[in-house]
């Protein structure tokens, strides 16, 4: 009889429990199911309560690092395209007055429309890295990582560094250890972020200055160094340096996209790396 009523009680008891998990997983499904039509009418922001720590807990844990994901993806790709659009309508803009004046000025057609395929080449430009950054932040580059030493890839670019720099009338010295130093990576990403950053370094030196790149080991990774002795870079503007489009307080006479040293950024991060200045 004892045994009996034990087996009896201990089946009430698991069938308690299975209703109280039914009813709290139909809780979190029922939480679920109305964040998810507050996702699907625009608001990102709602998440799942979480009281519990067990199957169902995970669930909505789940749910709200998914909803936080997606958040995050959508807010990105937002910015994203409003930073593109106003900076491709300011080229067009600017495109559009140039042919506007070569038609209504037929003395000076030549000069205008050499000033519209100039910014038809920006155009270009821009879009391009446009096009790089969106690759790059998304993921599907599709390239294959192979050895790259990073040693030679610098020494094979000396001569064309050196003669940018002569012609420029700036002074390039490239500083390599004796040993090799060698990465996984994307050699036409790598190769993109070097031309970035000494490209940056070269338009923002003045005749007569200095440009240097320095390659090290540090722990487990190539340090890649570019100095300049140029104009420099006001202390407000290197929180941003990074970002898209950005340009800093004193760059406004210099030609580029402020894209540059995003791709940089983007580059590095996708290879485990990371950039400062």
């Amino acid at each position: 009889m004892g045994v009996g009523v034990g087996e009896h009680s201990g089946s009430d008891a698991l069938r308690i429990r299975r209703l109280a998990d039914q009813s709290a997983l139909e809780r979190t499904s029922a939480g679920i199911d109305r964040r998810n039509c507050t996702h699907a009418s625009g608001d990102l922001s709602a998440r799942t309560e979480i009281t519990r720590r067990d199957e169902t807990g995970a669930l909505a844990n789940s749910f709200n690092e998914m909803a936080q994901r997606m958040e995050d993806t959508i807010t990105t790709m937002r910015r994203f395209a409003g930073d593109a659009a106003h900076e491709l309508h300011t080229q067009l803009t600017a495109l559009r007055t140039s042919l506007e004046l070569a038609t209504a000025d037929q003395a000076a057609a030549g000069k205008y429309l050499q000033r519209a395929q100039a910014q038809v080449e920006r155009l270009e430009h821009l879009t391009s890295n446009l096009l790089d950054l969106s690759r790059l932040e998304s993921g599907t580059v599709n390239e294959e990582r192979a050895a790259i030493d990073m040693t030679m890839l610098l020494q094979a670019g000396h001569v064309n560094f050196a003669s940018r720099a002569e012609q420029a009338g700036l002074s390039f010295e490239l500083d390599l250890p004796l040993d090799s130093i060698t990465i996984y990576a994307i050699d036409s990403q790598i190769q993109q972020a070097i031309g970035n950053l000494i490209n940056n370094a070269f338009k923002f030196t003045t005749k007569s200055g200095s440009v240097k790149v320095s390659l090290s080991r540090v722990d487990y990774m190539a340090l890649l160094t570019v100095e300049d002795s140029g104009i420099g870079i006001p202390m407000a503007d290197l929180p941003h340096l990074f970002e898209r489009f950005y340009r800093g307080h004193n760059a406004s006479d210099r030609p580029g996209s402020g894209l540059g040293l995003s791709i940089v950024r983007a580059i590095a991060h996708s290879h485990g790396g990371g950039v400062n200045a």
